[in-house]
């Protein structure tokens, strides 16, 4: 299980909004100026999830969340490893046809072709965690509360 202190922001029934906390190490750090953690954390720090529990909890509770490592392993595949596979598809497809075009040339039409492929797996992802990916995924779950 991968785990991450965070926050409880509001609470409804059985389910808790939280978002994460911001990373204490990186004020002591030497590294700021070449470090894209504080750059990501500002913009993913307002993101909150919604997580369900069985645990009495309050706004502003500091909580341990957990993910299961094949959820993620899982999820790195689709989102990183699809649009790659599409893109290399979506150009070659572009070469094979580019004799069929002939006021492009090659590389322009592979371009063209990659890109649109690219594009269209991003956006059948998207649509795809809206249903299938969102029901085989599994969700994060507070695991206890922090004192």
């Amino acid at each position: 299980m991968i785990e991450e202190r965070v926050v409880v922001s509001k609470k409804e029934h059985n389910q808790v909004w939280v978002r994460a906390l911001p990373a204490a190490n990186c004020s002591n750090c030497r590294q700021k100026s070449a470090c894209s953690t504080p750059l990501v954390e500002q913009f993913l720090r307002k993101r909150e999830i919604l997580v369900e529990t069985d645990l009495v909890l309050e706004s502003g509770d500091q909580v341990i969340v957990a993910i299961h490592e094949d959820a993620f392993l899982k999820g790195s595949v689709v989102l990183y490893f699809v649009p790659i596979v599409a893109l290399l598809i979506g150009a070659g497809l572009g070469e094979v046809v580019a004799p069929y075009f002939l006021g492009l040339s090659l590389d322009v039409l592979m371009c063209i072709s990659g890109a649109v492929s690219f594009f269209l797996s991003l956006f059948l992802i998207h649509l795809g965690l809206r249903s299938f990916f969102y029901k085989s995924f599994s969700k994060p779950v507070v695991v206890r509360k922090v004192n």
